[in-house]
């Protein structure tokens, strides 16, 4: 029985499912609708709240990226064929290795996030110059983003990232879990992971899955748009450690270690919304920017 219930209720691709088995998981989702819908915490906040959530970091991140040492990297937007993250995203990740400086970054997925990322290191390295640079390591692949982004990365910022190239890979992660990854990745003691590819179709990334089960310290997870990884991994860690910030389209979870992972997952619920800037107290000491047009556009 047990079984039943997880194949019948995981968040599979609906194409590994027999026409038996969809019906069964639609009822399931319903079901897990109506019991989230009994619980107030589940409870979203309206559309005009995210929409004015996003419109007031949409306008510190304009302001924070005028700075002088982040200014370039309105170039680097505008020359990479990247686009898949927005402006409140680059603002979330630059903010976060500001604020909590980890020293191992692993992001799974390149692009210009990868610039925002290594500015971010930088700018802590000449903050504290004798103290240990952070490195990021970007995970690609595609070839066609992988050489974009080394194209539009400054100079300066090249000491602080290593590119791999490396296949993408349909992996069962504990011999039951669908999931997406990449062949090849570094081990290192990560404190923050990036979550934005391989292209997911449908599964969980497990990527996350085999660096939780190596780090035997906690790790950041931030994801990025990917619903179905992030109610994946809610399903394994205790219940309250994984959110979703409707707002930014953001999944994240803090301070995870391998001793949270359950052995047996729970059932797939709808994702719990926070906002992500709180969570990680990413806006502390920001002056709130007034409020400007809705056609505002980037500094050249």
């Amino acid at each position: 029985m047990p079984g039943l219930i997880h194949n019948t209720l995981w968040p599979f691709p609906q194409e590994d499912y027999p026409p038996a088995q969809r019906l069964l998981r639609s009822v399931g989702k319903r079901l897990t609708a109506c019991a989230a819908a009994l619980d107030a915490s589940y409870r979203l906040p309206s559309r005009e709240e995210l929409n004015r959530a996003h419109e007031g970091y949409d306008r510190m991140a304009h302001a924070y990226f005028e700075h002088p040492f982040r200014r370039p990297l309105w170039e680097c937007m505008k020359r990479s064929i990247s686009g898949g993250a927005s402006l409140t995203d680059y603002f979330c990740l630059h903010r976060y290795v500001r604020r909590h400086k980890p020293r191992r970054i692993l992001e799974l997925g390149c692009g210009i996030s990868s610039c925002i990322l290594a500015n971010a290191l930088a700018e802590n390295a000449t903050e504290d110059p004798a103290g240990e640079p952070g490195h990021l390591h970007s995970m690609e692949h595609l070839e066609l983003y992988f050489a974009d982004v080394q194209k539009v990365i400054p100079a300066d910022l090249k000491p602080f990232v290593t590119f791999h190239l490396s296949p993408a890979e349909v992996f069962q992660w504990r011999g039951m879990v669908p999931t997406s990854c990449y062949q090849q990745l570094p081990d290192e003691p990560y404190q923050l992971l990036f979550v934005d590819g391989p292209p997911a179709e449908g599964r969980s990334n497990g990527d996350m899955f085999r660096v939780m089960e190596r780090l035997r310290r906690p790790v950041d997870i931030l994801i990025d748009k990917r619903v179905k990884t992030a109610m994946t991994l809610d399903r394994y860690l205790p219940k309250g450690t994984v959110w979703f910030d409707y707002s930014q389209e953001l999944g994240f979870a803090r301070d995870v270690t391998h001793a949270m992972l359950a052995a047996e997952p729970r059932m797939t619920m709808p994702m719990r919304h926070k906002d992500v800037f709180t969570h990680f107290d990413l806006v502390a000491g920001i002056p709130q920017p007034a409020a400007q047009p809705s056609n505002h556009q980037p500094a050249p």
